[in-house]
């Protein structure tokens, strides 16, 4: 999901936060956080963390800038790094690992 907010009282951390748990709210189950390091979504993945740990699977970052974030979170630079992280979490079978090596090599 892409956030945006439009400028007022409520900062950026905050209506990103907040948007989140929204849709949170909407979809009950567990949940993976995909991001990059370039803004704030480090901070705000923790808080969502911290609110809802159980609901959280895991973090992903896109290390763009390579700035630090909670160890707790999965560092990654290509769709193949997140595709062999998920293999190994057991969430993405092996033939889906294979499609996106074979979309890379096609690139």
């Amino acid at each position: 999901v892409y956030l945006r907010n439009i400028p007022g009282k409520e900062g950026k951390l905050e209506f990103k936060v907040r948007t989140i748990l929204e849709i949170m709210e909407k979809n009950p189950g567990e949940v993976l956080l995909f991001g990059d390091d370039v803004d704030l979504d480090p901070e705000i993945y923790a808080e969502i963390v911290k609110l809802h740990p159980d609901r959280v699977l895991g973090v992903y970052i896109h290390m763009v800038e390579n700035r630090p974030i909670p160890e707790t979170f999965t560092r990654y630079w290509t769709s193949l790094d997140l595709a062999l992280k998920e293999h190994m979490a057991g969430r993405l079978d092996s033939e889906a690992v294979s499609e996106i090596i074979k979309s890379l090599m096609d690139e």
